[in-house]
C-alpha cells in the first residue's frame, strides 16, 4: 500500500513537473509561436467542420465560415501590428462608411487593436514598461474606469421614470461607453507605435492631400464627393494648419509643393470665410489656429496681417455685427438654454452622471420632444459621466497640452518637425475651443451618431503623435554626444 502511494505521489510531480515545464515553455517563453500553431490549428479544425456543417446545416457552416474569417483578421492584425495603427489614419477618411448601428470601421478597427494590445501586455510582454512615458499614460485608464461607473451606476440608480429608455437603448448606451474609453486609448495607440519622422511625414502628407481633394467638390459643384469619403468635422481646420505648418516651416519643400499648399490653405479660407461665413464654427477655429502658426513663426508677420486683419474688420463692421447677431438668435441662445438644462438635469447627479447618452433619455421624459442637445463637449462629459470622469478628462487633455508644449520647446523650429511642432500647438489650442461649440471631440449618439467618431477621433490621434514627435525628439537629443564623440 505504501508503495502504491509512494508510485502516486511520484506520479504527480512529474504530471506537476511536465505542466510546469509545458507552462513555461509554451506561454512564457513561447508564447507568439504557441498563439500561432494554436490559431492555425483552429482554423483548420474549423474549416473541416465548415466544409462537413455546409453540406447539412447552410446558417451553421456560413457562422463558422465567418469564424473562420474573423480568426485570420485577427492573426494578420497580431502580425502587421503597428501598420494596422496607422491604417486608422485610412479608416477615418476613405473607409468610413458606417456599418449597420453607425458602428463605423474605425470603431472596429480601434477595439480589435484595443484587445491585441491589452493581450500583449498582460500575457505577452507582462509589463507596462514599454510605454512611452507621458502624463496622459495614468489619467486614461481612470477616465475609462469613470466611464464604467457610470454605465453601470446609471443602470441601477436611473430616476424611475427614465429608466424605462436606460433599458430599452442598452446598445446605444454601450456604444457610446465604448466610444469615450476607446478615444483616449487612440492617442495611446498613436504615442507608443508612429515610431518615425518618415511615417509622420506619410501621414501629414496624406492628410493635407485628402484635405485638398476634399476641397474640390466645394470650389467645383460638378464635382460630387464620393460617399464613402469623410469630410465632416474640422477637417478644413486640420488640414489648413497642418499645411500652413510646412509652408512658413519645411524651407525643404520643393517650390511646386508650396504652391500647392498656398492653394490648399486659400481654397479653405475661401471657402469657409467668404462662401460659408455664416457658420462661425468653420472659420473662427480656421483662423484662431492660422494666427497661431503664424505667430509662433513670425512675430513682425504676425503684427501684420493682425493689423491688416484689424482694418478690415473696422471696414465691414455692420457685416460682423449681423453675423453674431444672426448666430445668436440662431444658434447661440438655443444652446445656452439647452446647457444650462443639461447642467440642471447633470446636477442632480453630479457624482457619476445621467451614464453614457443618459441626459437625452431624461431631456425626452422632462420636455418630450421639443428640446435641444448641448453640443458642448465639456458639458456632456460632465452630464453623462459627473464630476469624476469629467475630472479625468480635464486631466486627460491638461497633460496633453503640458506634452505638446514640451515637445514644441525639444523640436528644431525648422524643418518638417518644426512645422509639425507649430502645427500641433495651434491644434490643440483649437481643440480646446472647439468642444465649446459643438460635438467635435467626442460624438454624441443623438446627434451626429457613432458615426461621428471618424472626425471626432482625429485630434485625439494629434495628441497622440505630439507624444511620439517629443519621444522621437528626446531620442535624437540623447544620441547627438555619443555621434560626437
Amino acid at each position: 500500500m505504501t508503495a502504491i502511494i509512494g508510485m502516486t505521489d511520484h506520479l504527480r510531480s512529474r504530471l506537476y513537473k511536465l505542466i510546469g515545464l509545458m507552462k513555461y515553455y509554451l506561454l512564457e517563453r513561447q508564447f507568439i509561436h504557441t498563439f500561432r500553431i494554436g490559431l492555425v490549428a483552429t482554423t483548420l479544425a474549423l474549416t473541416f467542420i465548415t466544409a462537413f456543417l455546409i453540406t447539412q446545416h447552410i446558417i451553421l457552416g456560413l457562422g463558422f465560415v465567418g469564424v473562420i474569417a474573423a480568426l485570420c483578421v485577427v492573426f494578420f492584425v497580431w502580425q502587421f501590428f503597428d501598420y494596422f495603427v496607422l491604417a486608422l489614419m485610412l479608416t477615418t477618411t476613405v473607409a468610413a462608411p458606417p456599418i449597420p448601428r453607425d458602428i463605423t470601421t474605425t470603431l472596429l478597427l480601434l477595439i480589435l487593436l484595443t484587445l491585441l494590445w491589452i493581450i500583449r501586455l498582460l500575457l505577452v510582454e507582462r509589463s507596462f514598461k514599454s510605454l512611452r512615458a507621458a502624463p496622459v499614460n495614468r489619467f486614461v485608464p481612470l477616465f475609462a474606469l469613470a466611464v464604467t461607473i457610470s454605465f453601470l451606476w446609471s443602470n441601477s440608480y436611473a430616476d424611475t421614470q427614465v429608466a424605462y429608455l436606460q433599458n430599452d437603448k442598452v446598445l446605444p448606451r454601450l456604444v457610446t461607453a465604448t466610444v469615450l474609453i476607446l478615444s483616449p486609448v487612440a492617442t495611446l495607440l498613436f504615442a507608443n507605435f508612429v515610431r518615425s519622422t518618415t511615417q509622420m511625414k506619410w501621414m501629414i502628407g496624406y492628410y493635407i492631400v485628402y484635405g485638398g481633394l476634399a476641397l474640390l467638390p466645394k470650389l467645383i459643384t460638378s464635382i460630387r464627393p464620393l460617399s464613402n469619403f469623410n469630410l465632416g468635422g474640422q477637417l478644413p481646420v486640420w488640414a489648413s494648419i497642418f499645411a500652413l505648418g510646412q509652408l512658413l516651416c519645411n524651407d525643404k519643400l520643393p517650390r511646386w509643393q508650396r504652391l500647392v499648399l498656398v492653394v490648399i490653405i486659400g481654397g479653405w479660407v475661401y471657402v469657409s470665410f467668404l462662401r460659408d461665413r455664416t457658420w462661425l464654427s468653420g472659420w473662427v477655429p480656421l483662423f484662431i489656429g492660422l494666427g497661431i502658426v503664424i505667430f509662433l513663426r513670425s512675430r513682425a508677420l504676425f503684427a501684420v496681417l493682425a493689423v491688416v486683419a484689424g482694418i478690415y474688420l473696422l471696414a465691414n463692421t455692420q457685416i460682423f455685427d449681423s453675423l453674431l447677431k444672426d448666430e445668436s438668435n440662431e444658434s447661440g441662445l438655443t444652446r445656452l438654454y439647452a446647457g444650462n438644462l443639461t447642467l440642471d438635469i447633470a446636477n442632480q447627479h453630479f457624482l457619476f452622471g445621467t451614464g453614457p447618452t443618459g441626459y437625452y433619455f431624461y431631456m425626452k421624459v422632462i420636455l418630450r420632444d421639443l428640446f435641444q442637445l448641448s453640443h458642448n463637449n465639456y458639458i456632456d462629459i460632465y452630464a453623462q459621466t459627473g464630476i469624476f470622469g469629467f475630472v479625468t478628462y480635464m486631466l486627460i487633455w491638461g497633460s496633453i497640452g503640458l506634452t505638446v508644449l514640451r515637445t514644441y520647446l525639444q523640436v528644431p523650429k525648422d524643418g518638417f518637425e518644426g512645422g509639425l511642432a507649430a502645427s500641433l500647438v495651434a491644434i490643440y489650442v483649437i481643440t480646446m475651443l472647439i468642444m465649446m461649440l459643438g460635438d467635435w471631440v467626442t460624438p454624441f449618439t443623438y446627434t451626429q451618431t457613432m458615426a461621428g467618431l471618424s472626425y471626432t477621433i482625429w485630434p485625439w490621434l494629434w495628441a497622440g503623435l505630439a507624444i511620439a514627435l517629443g519621444h522621437l525628439a528626446g531620442q535624437k537629443q540623447t544620441q547627438q554626444p555619443q555621434h560626437a564623440s
